[in-house]
This record gives C-alpha cells, sequence and structure tokens, in this order.
C-alpha cells in the first residue's frame, strides 16, 4: 500500500494501482486495503485535490487503475469533484465505486448523475465492511473467491 498526503511527489514516476483508494481517514482506508485480496496492488491518497493531480497526470498516458474506491468528505476537494474531473475532463473509462459514510439519497443520487458504478454507504460493523469489500472485488476485479 502506498500512502499519499496532499504532497504527491515522486509518485507521479509510478503507474497506478490496479485499485486507487481515496480516503482521508486512515482506519478505514486501512481497514480498506487489509480486506482487499493480496492479489491487488493498492494506492492510497487522502486529499482529493492530491487524486486530482495524480490522475490528471497520468491520463496524459492514458494509464488509469481498473478501480478507484471514492469517499466524499475529503479534504482540499470533495469526492465529488475528482469524479466529476475523472468523468467529465479525463473521461476515464475506470470503474469508480463510492464508498462513503454518507446514506443521503441526495450524495447517492448526485455520485450516480456523475458517473458512478455504485455508491456503497460504509458500514459501522467489521463484518458488513468485509462484505462491502468483497462485494466490490467480485463486481469490479472478476475476482471469483
Amino acid at each position: 500500500m502506498v500512502v499519499q498526503t496532499g504532497n504527491i511527489g515522486e509518485i507521479h514516476q509510478k503507474m497506478l494501482s490496479e485499485v486507487f483508494v481515496v480516503e482521508d481517514r486512515v482506519a478505514d482506508a486501512q481497514l480498506i486495503c487489509d480486506l482487499f485480496s493480496d492479489e491487488y496492488d493498492i494506492q492510497v491518497v487522502d486529499r482529493g485535490q492530491a487524486a486530482i493531480d495524480i490522475l490528471r497526470t497520468h491520463a496524459e498516458t492514458d494509464i488509469f487503475p481498473e478501480l478507484v474506491v471514492l469517499d466524499l468528505r475529503l479534504p482540499n476537494s470533495s469526492g465529488f469533484e475528482v469524479l466529476d474531473i475523472l468523468r467529465q475532463e479525463l473521461e476515464a473509462d475506470v470503474s469508480v465505486v463510492v464508498f462513503s459514510s454518507s446514506d443521503s439519497k441526495i450524495d447517492r443520487e448526485r455520485a450516480y448523475d456523475l458517473g458512478a458504478d455504485l455508491y456503497l454507504t460504509k458500514p459501522m460493523d467489521i463484518d458488513d465492511f468485509q462484505k462491502a469489500i468483497l462485494k466490490i472485488e467480485r463486481s469490479f476485479l472478476n475476482n471469483t473467491e
């Protein structure tokens, strides 16, 4: 797992991972990484603007991750802004799962309007959190286990 903060530094010189997690809560980011199968390379950034910067840089070579797991409530730029830029400006053909603590119908509708493939509310229970990550893997990463 590569964890980046607002200072993206040399990360631009690396290829994006198969799974790109945009999550500002360290505990949630760590849990997401721990629950994904070990066969996936996972990159984590904790700020919306850092995600935008990395995705814009890699768009120049048309290299995108297979999956973006995106929180909505982020410092600097919201998950909505990241999603909008990913779909509208970069026109990226990448699966995006919004994984947010917000259960708001307005947030859900806006995420889908901006191009999210799936919207999941973060569960509070560890077993439900694990089931959610397994659902993401099976749906978007062709993992049959």
